[in-house]
């Protein structure tokens, strides 16, 4: 499960070469990379443990879900979503590119007064609607976990590798060579792997008996003691005999 995810957080590398090309100094990018990349690894390391410490098994698939319900959390979540307001659809330029170089998008009509809004709108469209599936997504942790495991592997260990391999075909030795069959190895098998325990994952977590409004509204009935795990929709049924007990 850890290896979806945590590949998942590194989605936004398909904006790289975009990045690049708009810098002023393009031959400093592999140090500013590799300074940002350092950096941003230890805050989620340490962001990750402090959450995983705090709230241990019970961690929500955001931390967020976790906080208290007051005005500290609102303003927290407030916040939250205008970094993802402002990240989110930069991580889909390459998206954006791709549909607007095709010959379908030619055939869409525009205003005249004003050439971007054919541009403007679908690129608000697409946002809108992955946000909405986003959403509406249960189980959203084990959903990320399943992209990472196929979508974002194949962008980070193995489509670069290839693309690199095809293009610098006379400059590589038997070693670099050796190095990128290993990590499209790993790549492949962390993966394969990761998404097996996904699927399985999904498969468990769509199967398993939801509480009823019954079983919430009278958890002492017949004998019977029902405890319901809120978090994970668990239901565990004990048979013991609760003297002098009434319902209300």
């Amino acid at each position: 499960m850890f290896f979806g995810i945590a590949v998942f957080d590194f989605e936004g590398n398909g904006v790289v070469l975009n990045l690049q090309a708009s810098m002023r100094e393009p031959e400093k990018f592999n140090r500013v990379l590799v300074g940002t990349l350092t950096i941003y690894v230890i805050f989620l390391c340490l962001f990750s443990s402090i959450a995983y410490w705090s709230y241990g098994p019970t961690l929500e698939d955001m931390v967020t879900l976790n906080l208290p319900h007051d005005n500290l959390t609102s303003t927290v979540q407030v916040f939250y979503c205008f970094g993802l307001l402002g990240s989110y659809p930069m991580q889909l330029m390459p998206v954006f590119e791709i549909i607007e170089s095709s010959n379908m998008y030619k055939f869409i009509p525009t205003l005249s007064s004003f050439l971007p809004t054919k541009r403007l709108v679908i690129r608000t469209f697409i946002v809108l609607l992955t946000a909405i599936g986003a959403s509406i997504v249960p189980k959203f942790g084990l959903f990320i976990n399943l992209i990472g495991s196929f979508a974002c592997t194949a962008l980070a260990f193995i489509l670069p590798v290839q693309m690199y391999d095809k293009t610098h075909a006379d400059k590589l030795t038997r070693k670099r060579k050796l190095f990128h069959l290993i990590l499209v190895a790993f790549g492949c098998v962390c993966g394969a792997i990761s998404f097996v325990f996904s699927v399985r994952e999904i498969v468990a977590a769509f199967s398993s008996k939801q509480p009823t409004d019954a079983q919430i509204a009278n958890p002492i009935q017949n004998g019977e003691i029902t405890e319901i795990d809120l978090n994970t929709g668990k239901i565990n049924i004990y048979h013991q005999k609760v003297p002098g007990m009434k319902l209300l």
